[in-house]
């Protein structure tokens, strides 16, 4: 996670810097497909090659590439390019969804096809899936065109050509620089403040998520759910997928209701069922899993919709570096909730089971103040902004300014 950590924070300031998102997204693909033939090496070699090999060599390389964080970091930065403002929310959500159906496809099949080929051959199979996904990104997946610099040093020659990207700028001190610098850089509109309360709203949901685990140890424990597990996760995934697409095809695409306002509409239902979950693992009903679950549908909205909020805030040119501040966030999540939640739940069995939801209601109710804090400022922003956009078009249209110069 550190070390992944850093790698985002170079490869998405080189990003910005030189105008390539491919880059973001293919070298952890390749790097994943050496994974898988350090796989099979070892599986043919087993007698030879070591076990720790198989064991630290793959990890090793999946992270100095970046690994799931840099395509994620590199997808929603290429989307960003191409994408409208106000259809970039949309288009995040239908990401987010593939994203998170692609495990679930792969899960389900993945038993099956382990024990049809065996290990070597399932590999094999892995690396001409990846090796497709990074063919297509090379001969048929376009740079974005038009990108916008706002910064006068990134791009040019002393003799006005264009400079090259090189590997040496990939290992340029400078690009972490330009990634605190754009975090800190002044907004005009009060830009910056709703930036920093929304990097904040972002750490503060994983909070509210950190109950996940918590909640699949207790249906097991209290409920002796075994293979209804199974069905119980599968359920919850396909619900909040459901409700996502409804909540950004509809609410956002359809109603053109804020990104702050949804994440506000999100808690809203997150704040009903997680009581329910609480009162459902203390008196041993298992059927309020299921409602509270049918009501959380709109929870994976939230994060979607601060990404999209992001991507408004800050420039072109600027929007990998802040989704590798985002990606660094993820990793310091890892870190501080697990902790938490471990001991909150092994402390409080003993007088209430249920206590990790009131945790994540605890949580909840502080990000509902930010996101209504971040809609209020939200409005106020846009209202100032057409303000000055307006006031500037009368003075250049109105015929007296120009007689009055004159």
């Amino acid at each position: 996670g550190i070390v992944q950590a850093v790698v985002l924070l170079f490869a998405g300031s080189w990003s910005d810097r030189v105008g390539l998102r491919k880059p973001c997204i293919l070298v952890p693909i390749a790097a994943d497909i050496v994974a898988f033939g350090v796989y099979i090496l070892s599986a043919v070699f087993m007698r030879e090659i070591p076990l720790e090999v198989a064991g630290i060599v793959p990890n090793i390389i999946i992270a100095f590439s970046g690994g799931v964080p840099l395509v994620v970091t590199g997808i929603y930065s290429y989307l960003t390019m191409c994408t409208e403002e106000k259809d970039r929310t949309f288009r995040f959500a239908c990401t987010a969804v593939v994203y998170a159906t692609v495990p679930i496809v792969a899960n389900f099949f993945s038993g099956h096809l382990f024990k049809y080929f065996g290990f070597i051959k399932l590999c094999a199979l892995c690396m001409i899936t990846d090796s497709i996904g990074l063919l297509y990104g090379l001969f048929v997946l376009k740079e974005p065109v038009d990108i916008k610099r706002s910064t006068p040093n990134l791009s040019s020659e002393p003799d006005g050509k264009t400079a090259k990207p090189t590997l040496r700028q990939l290992f340029d001190i400078g690009l972490v620089v330009d990634c605190v610098k754009v975090f800190l850089k002044k907004r005009d509109f009060n830009c910056r403040n709703i930036l920093y309360l929304t990097v904040l709203a972002y750490f503060i949901n994983y909070g509210a998520l950190g109950d996940a685990e918590s909640a699949a140890i207790l249906a097991y424990v209290q409920f002796s759910w075994i293979t209804n597990l199974g069905t119980w996760i599968s359920y919850d995934l396909l619900t909040t997928m459901l409700g996502t697409l409804l909540a950004m095809g509809v609410l956002s695409k359809r109603l053109g209701v804020s990104d702050a306002m949804i994440c506000v509409f999100s808690v809203c239902f997150s704040l009903v069922g997680k009581p329910i979950m609480a009162i459902a693992v203390s008196t041993l009903k298992p059927y309020l899993y299921y409602v509270a679950t049918s009501i959380d549908v709109f929870e994976g909205s939230k994060m979607i919709a601060i990404r999209s909020i992001v991507s408004k805030l800050v420039g072109q040119d600027e929007i990998g570096k802040m989704l590798s501040i985002l990606g660094i966030v993820d990793s310091a999540q890892v870190a501080i909730y697990p902790t938490i939640y471990s001991t909150v739940y092994l402390k409080s069995q003993s007088f209430f089971v249920g206590s990790v939801f009131l945790l994540s209601e605890a949580f909840l109710l502080v990000s509902l103040g930010i996101y209504v804090a971040l809609f209020l400022m939200s409005r106020r922003s846009e209202y100032d902004k057409n303000t000055a956009q307006s006031s500037t078009k009368q003075g250049i249209d109105n015929p007296a300014v120009d007689i009055t110069a004159l």
